[in-house]
């Protein structure tokens, strides 16, 4: 166990206790033979382990009362693995649109009540968008996160909505539900999403949907402009490259013309 000024005791020895799984053989395993590998007491490696069986992450055969790992981590997996072949497919878009724009070019996509930024790629220009991997945007605010929230089917899309805390961040933040549903609803005829200074003052900032093999969204690519360098005209501009650019790793992710479309309403 590596130890860090900002490790927490309590979840290194959870770890601890999961990476008995995944070392060596990787059979099933009792709370004294993980007591022994780990150092931890057996009442408290029962007790992780109890937490753990709890939440999916491992489960007990009955009749041995050894542990294996639990369905939990096919669900982590399968989103891991997603989110790391997008970013690996869209980066060199990213990229491209990049250098073709001179601005910070963003993926994000939807994690539980917020938008995560997964990849950026930075323009040419001294003067750029602020944002960095990991960042979490509410999705009430900006581009990106509402138009994650505007293609979600319309039953999630309440339940997400039912539960904002409208939080003021500039004088251009929405404010109610009914005026969020106004936008979002625009989004969905335009195709695509537009901020201006909701989020960040002096920033205009338009996205696109990028979509799977079966149509659904999955992430939003956006681009992110200084007031210093917008105008009518490199809006226009700016919108047609984000489009472009969706569509082009939308291709990647498997989508065609003739693959289904999501539809929010439903």
């Amino acid at each position: 166990m590596t130890e860090s000024r900002y490790s927490i005791g309590s979840l290194e020895a959870a770890l601890d206790v999961l990476e008995t799984f995944l070392n060596g053989r990787r059979h099933p395993r009792g709370v004294t033979e993980i007591s022994r590998i780990t150092g931890l007491n057996k009442t408290r490696v029962f007790r992780i382990l109890a937490t753990l069986e709890s939440r999916g992450y491992v489960r007990q055969n009955p009749e041995t009362q050894e542990y294996t790992i639990g369905p939990g981590f096919l669900f982590l997996g399968d989103i891991a693995r997603d989110t790391y072949d997008l970013r690996d497919l869209a980066i060199d878009v990213l990229e491209d649109l990049a250098e073709a724009s001179g601005d910070s070019a963003n993926l994000f996509v939807l994690s539980g009540r917020s938008a995560v930024c997964i990849a950026i790629a930075r323009g040419r220009h001294i003067l750029q968008a602020a944002g960095h991997i990991g960042e979490k945007l509410p999705l009430y605010a900006s581009a990106s996160p509402k138009l994650l929230l505007a293609y979600l089917p319309r039953q999630h899309q309440k339940r997400i909505i039912s539960g904002i805390r409208f939080v003021e961040y500039t004088e251009k933040t929405v404010k109610s539900v009914e005026e969020l549903q106004r936008q979002l609803d625009a989004i969905i005829e335009k195709g695509y999403s537009e901020s201006t200074d909701d989020y960040e003052i002096g920033m205009y900032v338009v996205a696109a949907p990028v979509r799977d093999h079966t149509g659904q969204v999955i992430a939003s690519i956006s681009l992110a402009v200084p007031q210093v360098r917008d105008s009518e005209e490199r809006r226009e501009k700016s919108r047609e490259m984000i489009i472009e650019a969706a569509s082009r790793i939308s291709k990647k992710m498997g989508f065609t013309e003739s693959s289904p479309d999501s539809n929010p309403t439903e």
